[in-house]
């Protein structure tokens, strides 16, 4: 499976908004296109939204991330949302796998959060090598704990994630 990363832009608004509010985390967090379109749109504005394209450059999903937005040091992954009809095949894997290649030039370690109520993404993040390294209650929504999770970049001599 061959992904690119591409930078996004306005034109790929309508299938990252797709994309998200089909996903658990759109559905707690952005119920609505609108809310879904004021999530994204500050990255395409930064330029830190990225588009998952397969090798006939067709959408996949996206992912939002802020360059040092965790301690002000190290990549944070904000949102990895992957089209419904993608989603258990794969591509979030091999989106993913881009994406941490790209942030691990640079940073030895990067930074996300995945809620309480969504177990298929915590265990996404944890057979990838992430860590759960604290637990934040209440942060974007009242009642719903936010896991910290991290990975640290993989030894380049011995291969373990």
């Amino acid at each position: 499976m061959n992904i690119t990363l591409v930078q996004g832009g306005k034109e790929h608004i309508e299938d990252c908004i797709t994309a998200l509010t089909t996903s658990a985390l759109g559905e707690k967090y952005f119920p609505s296109r609108e809310k879904a379109y004021n999530g994204i749109i500050e990255f395409v504005e930064h330029g830190t939204l990225l588009i998952a394209r397969d090798d006939r450059k067709r959408f996949i999903g996206f992912l939002c991330y802020l360059e040092n937005g965790a301690f002000h040091a190290f990549p944070y992954l904000h949102i990895l949302a992957i089209s419904a009809t993608k989603r258990g095949k794969g591509y979030g894997n091999a989106t993913m796998d881009v994406f941490e290649k790209m942030m691990f030039r640079a940073k030895d370690k990067i930074f996300l959060v995945v809620a309480d109520f969504n177990p298929r993404a915590q265990h996404f993040y944890l057979q990838r090598g992430y860590q759960a390294v604290g637990t934040i209650p209440d942060l974007y929504r009242a009642g719903i704990a936010e896991h910290l999770m991290m990975k640290i970049k993989p030894d380049e001599n011995n291969g373990k994630e």
